[in-house]
């Protein structure tokens, strides 16, 4: 849950599209810095990571909060929360990462460990026709030497005996050659579970660099404001482990070592053409805030920046425009600084603004609350969207 896909459901947006037409939008802006590689989310993840860097370098003050990729690694086994530091500490233990590599994927783990030899019913039934075979083979034996008396006699049932020893060995030895296949696959799995437990252990620890590298990276450059290689290279890494906390992508499908050239470049480019100007606060600068306990009503919201009285959402793609989604978002965050406000904004401090960023065009767009909003109609309607987003967070 999260407040986007509480906000995608189809009676929430009809209403939100009754109550709220959309603003005109008729600015053309250049596109002047279109994408060099297809890896269009990442790279709007990590460019909301540079800006709030270069905001903070910008506005010293600006109060921040734990960031999203710290909080994915809670989520990661061999992780564990001090809850006096409120730091997280990867401590490997392997049975934790065997357990989350087993639920996660349990085709994976054979059904019995393999060996050379036949267990629990296999084993069994082996041994009864070994036995079988045995006694047969005695009592085929047997009837051999009383043959030389009575061979007449003795013939039909020394022929059955022998056929009953052939149907018993040959049942015997395909039970072994089951077992020896299913031995077999048991290992080639085995292998491949432990392959996998090795490649999240490795992801985990790798993750765990990631984040005191990209903070020492974030502290030079708060300090120096050089925008250093090593520096966009761990935004990229922190918007793959944001990606790890909203279950796209897995743990052991995690690169943490790899990024496209392209992809540096264009974030160099992004960044640079940002006018810090325009993001300078007054009074207020708050980097990826959240709505309180109105955040985990809906399952999760943090806005991008609030800045002052203007709540800031960052978009980083090819056309410059306002789509319906990203009206719906601030309207969204609107409801829920409603409810419980936003966390580190003074109760004093309204938001009368509602911006949109576009990168790739360095472009601000501000839109004034009150063409936005109608107050009269707006209050019939929050109430109607408290009780929704009650209900939301009892599912």
């Amino acid at each position: 849950m999260s407040l986007t896909s509480f906000i995608k459901q189809t009676e929430v947006r009809k209403k939100f599209r009754e109550q709220f037409p959309k603003p005109g939008f008729n600015i053309k802006k250049q596109l002047l810095f279109p994408p060099l590689t297809k890896n269009y989310m990442e790279v709007g993840a990590a460019f909301d990571y540079l800006f709030r860097f270069g905001l903070k370098r910008n506005n010293p003050k600006a109060a921040e909060r734990r960031w999203v990729a710290e909080l994915a690694l809670r989520d990661m086994p061999g992780f564990t929360l001090d809850l006096v530091t409120d730091k997280s500490y990867f401590e490997p233990d392997w049975e934790i990462i065997g357990s989350y590599v087993h639920t996660r994927h349990p085709q994976l783990f054979p059904s019995y460990l393999p060996g050379p030899e036949l267990t629990g019913e296999r084993f069994e039934r082996v041994r009864t026709l070994v036995g079988k075979v045995c006694r047969d083979s005695e009592k085929a034996n047997r009837v051999i030497l009383e043959a030389k008396k009575k061979p007449k006699e003795r013939f039909d049932r020394l022929k059955s005996l022998l056929e009953k020893v052939y149907r018993n060995s040959k049942r015997a030895n395909r039970i072994f050659l089951e077992a020896e296949k299913k031995s077999k696959k048991s290992e080639e799995k085995l292998e491949r579970f432990k392959s996998l437990v090795g490649k999240v252990y490795q992801n985990c620890e790798r993750a765990n660099r990631v984040i005191l590298e990209a903070k020492s990276s974030y502290s030079h450059f708060l300090k120096s404001g050089r925008l250093t290689k090593h520096l966009i290279k761990s935004a990229i890494f922190l918007a793959r482990l944001d990606g790890k906390l909203w279950g796209s992508v897995p743990v052991e499908k995690l690169d943490l070592d790899n990024v496209d050239e392209k992809d540096i470049t264009d974030l160099r480019n992004l960044i640079k053409a940002v006018n810090w100007d325009d993001f300078k606060a007054k009074k207020n600068c708050l980097l990826n805030p959240t709505f309180g306990e109105a955040s985990r009503l809906v399952g999760g919201a943090d806005a991008d920046v609030v800045i002052d009285d203007t709540l800031i959402e960052i978009k980083t793609t090819k056309k410059c425009e306002l789509k319906r989604d990203y009206f719906n978002q601030l309207i969204g965050y609107y409801c829920l600084y409603c409810i419980d406000g936003v966390d580190g904004l003074p109760k004093k401090r309204r938001i009368k603004n509602f911006a949109i960023y576009f990168s790739r065009q360095a472009y601000l767009h501000v839109l004034p609350l009150n063409q936005c909003i109608d107050n009269q109609r707006f209050t019939e309607f929050f109430e109607w969207f408290k009780d929704k987003v009650e209900n939301y967070a009892k599912r």
